[in-house]
């Protein structure tokens, strides 16, 4: 049986009814801007719910037009041009909207907070008036949104397009063919040690040919947000993406504080990899390579097996996400065209997710179908459980589920496997949460490195984007590991993506990893705590702070004692692995 693949129709049924929606909803949304004094001041509840449904319509086309670009990155850009075009358009109306809630004078503010009636969107409601300093005036913002698409999301577009147009003839492992950069990503994971280094090496040459276009976009995209803190009245590079997913400074410099000094961690998973290798030296092309010997694993098992993870962190998400695939929600396959990350979209469908990977058969391909499971059960919960305003992504915590659920899913490959399997697969997901904790905030350091840069009036050239990720990685893998320009081709053609697409997208991964590690540390102290707190928090979506929707647990996002707390699972797990 063929993997499966996306049903998009449920999403729209054609073309036409997507160009019908575009044609109509940033004009709904400027209505909506326009009577918002009017609606509020008559009733704030019929203004809300306004908002919250808008929201979820701009929302669902917006991820329509990128699920078509992500599913097919060479084909017709007319239709996905369409949708995301009229969703950025509808979605800087809607911001509109909120500044004029958020000018109004605190009393009748305070007072319409209070009411129950708005109890689900107090949260959104007061953090739009936090945030209201730095906002422009109307004028200017309508002009900063009309000038958004070409200004930003057309060196995005760009930047994925040529790199989904790449081809290489490379042999896999079937004979030699034409294959994309992702495919040859895979093969960098390849247990054979002559095919991984062959990728590996082909990956960088390949990357290498376009690195300086790829850096061109990087450039213009991180020079666009410089002029918008300026704008904004921010200084630090990453405030627009803390304040927006409502984690304090202080709380990302103890977490970059905390996976430097914690550091040893990912040194002594090398030393244990080098081992299982059988090798003295590591070179770049071993550091994410799967131990050898791992049978391989179909689609089916492997969804299985996350299915399982999830039915063990609490019983009902295994049916949730069962009816995902039921659904025609979930793309596993691997093919010319698609992107080669991972991803979850969401829609105003029951269920609202719609989730994929590029599946090949590794333990690493089994672990990344638990992570976006973890968003997608989250996404269904908030759905469920939350009125449209409150529905969607819990600011920094989004990736709190699908730690988990790739965590848990790495538990059941690891528990369910061959003894004489078991080091290797609890090695291959070890590499994975590792990534997520030191990988990412290595690369949250080279872009602070990249900013500074830029800001400083140094464009970012290949050559400097090249040289930057060459001596992070350096810090991250230690002495073990000779860190060369092949490696960082290949950090780049890995990161570049979050660089050119994203204002700071990396940390979020190290608050996921060590918040799920330390959760999972503390279910095994107090497991009746665990079960009765963690489906409420899958269902806080929007409804209040992920500081708030932490707290339950005991632990206070942010803080040196959660990040310490979750390294400390993390060493008790690189410990265990027996060889």
């Amino acid at each position: 049986m063929s993997a499966p693949a996306w049903e998009l129709g449920q999403a729209y049924a054609s073309d036409d009814e997507v160009r019908a929606e575009a044609a109509t909803l940033p004009g709904r949304c400027h209505a909506l801007a326009a009577e918002a004094a009017t609606l509020l001041a008559r009733d704030a509840a019929s203004f809300v719910a306004a908002l919250g449904a808008l929201r979820q319509d701009v929302e669902h086309l917006r991820d329509y037009g990128r699920m078509r670009q992500y599913a097919d990155a060479e084909g017709s850009r007319a239709v996905v041009g369409v949708a995301l075009g009229a969703a950025l358009e509808a979605s800087a109306a809607l911001d509109r909207a909120l500044d004029v809630w958020a000018a109004l004078p605190s009393e009748r503010a305070d007072a319409a907070l209070a009411l129950p009636s708005l109890a689900e969107a107090r949260h959104v409601l007061s953090r739009a008036r936090a945030l209201a300093p730095h906002r422009l005036s109307p004028t200017e913002e309508r002009v900063w949104a009309a000038r958004d698409d070409s200004g930003r999301g057309r060196w995005e577009s760009l930047h994925e397009q040529v790199e989904a147009s790449v081809r290489v003839v490379f042999d896999t492992g079937t004979g030699e063919r034409p294959v994309g950069l992702g495919q040859l990503g895979a093969a960098c994971r390849h247990p054979d040690h002559a095919l991984r280094r062959s990728a590996y090496t082909a990956l960088a040459a390949a990357y290498g040919g376009i690195a300086d276009l790829v850096a061109s976009c990087w450039d213009a995209a991180v020079t666009d947000r410089l002029a918008e803190n300026g704008l904004r009245d921010r200084v630090h590079p990453a405030q627009a993406t803390l304040d927006e997913e409502e984690l304090p400074l202080a709380g990302l410099e103890s977490l970059v504080a905390a996976t430097t000094d914690g550091l040893g961690l990912r040194h002594r998973l090398l030393d244990v990899q080098a081992d299982l290798l059988g090798v003295d030296t590591l070179v770049g092309a071993d550091v994410d390579a799967e131990p050898s010997g791992l049978p391989a694993i179909g689609w089916e098992d492997a969804w299985a097996a996350s299915v399982a993870g999830l039915r063990a962190l609490h019983g009902p998400l295994g049916e949730e996400a069962e009816a995902l695939l039921a659904a025609g929600r979930v793309d596993l396959q691997s093919r010319a065209g698609k992107q080669a990350y991972a991803v979850t979209f969401q829609t105003r469908l029951d269920p609202p997710a719609y989730l994929s990977a590029s599946f090949g058969g590794r333990v690493s391909n089994v672990t990344t179908i638990g992570h976006e499971l973890g968003h997608a059960v989250a996404l269904g919960a908030a759905r469920r459980a939350r009125a449209p305003i409150a529905r969607g992504w819990p600011g920094v915590v989004f990736e709190v589920p699908s730690l988990l659920g790739e965590l848990a899913t790495g538990d059941v490959l690891t528990a369910t496997a061959r003894p004489e399997h078991r080091p290797g697969i609890a090695v291959a997901t070890l590499q994975d949460i590792c990534w997520s904790v030191f990988e990412a905030t290595a690369f949250c350091r080279v872009e602070l490195a990249l900013y500074a840069d830029r800001a400083g009036g140094r464009s970012l050239t290949a050559e400097r984007i090249l040289g930057a990720l060459r001596e992070g990685w350096r810090t991250l893998l230690g002495p073990r590991v000779t860190v060369s320009e092949e490696d960082a081709l290949v950090a780049m053609a890995s990161w570049a993506g979050y660089g050119v697409s994203y204002r700071f997208y990396n940390f979020q991964y190290a608050v996921g990893a060590l918040t799920a590690l330390a959760l999972l540390g503390r279910r095994t102290a107090d497991p009746e705590r665990f079960a009765a707190e963690l489906p409420p928090f899958l269902a806080g979506g929007r409804v209040a702070s992920p500081t708030a929707l932490l707290a339950p647990f005991g632990l206070e996002l942010g803080s040196r004692a959660l990040w310490d707390e979750g390294l400390v699972e993390l060493g008790r797990r690189i410990e265990s692995v027996t060889l």
